[in-house]
């Protein structure tokens, strides 16, 4: 015996479970939550001329900015840099935001 609308349930949860596949993230955060240093882990795609990598707090305001070489790596955002609390750092290719790391910062 099958209840009304269970069939109809199960497919559309197999449906979503399967458009979940998740990309390979351009920007990581660790160690995170932090109280010390985090490292922003970032893989610029090819044939990109200018990156940069932002930081903004919880209100939405620009706490961070920095340059970095058209190519993969790794920048230290040190905890005398930023207040602590809840951020949004962004990882922009030619202008274009590629990747984003949500991350905790607490002295």
């Amino acid at each position: 015996m099958e209840l009304p609308n269970t069939t109809k349930r199960a497919l559309n949860r197999q449906l979503l479970s399967n458009a979940t596949v998740q990309a390979p993230s351009l920007l990581q955060a660790y160690p995170n939550p932090s109280n010390g240093p985090v490292y922003l882990a970032y893989t610029v795609p090819d044939d990109v001329e200018q990156a940069e990598l932002m930081m903004m707090d919880a209100a939405g305001r620009l706490v961070y900015n920095q340059r970095v070489a058209p190519q993969n790596g790794i920048a230290e955002i040190l905890p005398d840099q930023v207040a602590s609390g809840l951020h949004v750092a962004i990882l922009l290719c030619d202008g274009i935001r590629v990747g984003t790391a949500k991350l905790s910062l607490a002295r």
